[in-house]
């Protein structure tokens, strides 16, 4: 009995794809917060505040769920490093932007979603939304992390680094984390129908591009998503990218 408890607990953290439906299941333990419009006092109230946190002079962690369903939120991290450890979740309608932030890392457990299927009725899929990161250091995503932005149509991912690390990485996907910004609509007999993917943008102005990830902006039968990446030194790609489209055509890759 306990075991079977607890595999629906877990499957209630599933975000899943059935037949051509986007559909993004609540998570029960996640901690429900409201942001306002001070970016400093959001990131003291919604990321720092118990039971997630603790939150240092030099550190934003992100320790527990949370979910934000009637607006955007920007944070203000006043210089500190950013570590999310695990699901921030977000309505597509809104957005997350991080601003001001020393190194950024998203562990193995670490997730932001900003998704067109959550939190709103039964078979409706909105746009995805808005997910920004700016960093004045690095931006690392572990392997298990990832970023989603789907919806209907697919939303935004931004990574913007500023430094590097002692190799010269200023944004290190690894291998094993995900981003996803797959267009798809509410329609059941017509699966990703009129649903664009999403955007893309990996820029680093000192340092090189590392891309691990599983990059996904794919739809079956509108336009597909776009990736643009600039480095002031190198750029890897070690995994495949999808941006793959239907009639409206394929996406964009530069």
């Amino acid at each position: 009995m306990g075991d079977t408890m607890a595999s629906a607990r877990r499957a209630c953290a599933v975000a899943v794809f059935l037949g051509g439906v986007l559909v993004d299941l609540p998570v029960a333990h996640a901690v429900v917060r409201t942001c306002g419009s001070d970016a400093v006092a959001n990131t003291a109230t919604v990321l720092c505040a118990a039971p997630s946190g603790p939150c240092t002079a030099t550190t934003v962690t992100v320790s527990s769920d949370l979910e934000v369903t009637d607006a955007g939120c920007a944070f203000d991290l006043g210089g500190r490093a950013l570590q999310v450890q695990r699901l921030f979740q977000m309505t597509g309608l809104g957005y997350i932007t991080v601003f001001n932030a020393g190194d950024i890392a998203l562990t193995a457990t670490g997730s932001l979603r900003s998704r067109g299927d959550y939190a709103v009725p039964s078979g409706v899929v909105d746009q995805g939304g808005l997910i920004s990161l700016v960093s004045t250091g690095t931006i690392t995503l572990a392997n298990g992390a990832s970023i989603d932005v789907s919806g209907n149509p697919g939303g935004t991912i931004t990574l913007s680094a500023a430094g590097a690390d002692a190799s010269g990485v200023g944004i290190n996907l690894q291998i094993g984390s995900v981003l996803h910004g797959i267009g798809g609509s509410a329609f059941i007999d017509a699966p990703d129908r009129f649903a664009d993917g999403a955007t893309v943008e990996l820029t680093a102005t000192t340092g090189a591009i590392f891309d691990g990830a599983a990059i996904d902006v794919h739809t079956a039968q509108s336009q597909g998503g776009e990736l643009d990446i600039n480095a002031a030194r190198g750029v890897t790609i070690a995994n495949v990218v999808d941006a793959s489209g239907g009639t409206d055509d394929g996406g964009l890759v530069d």
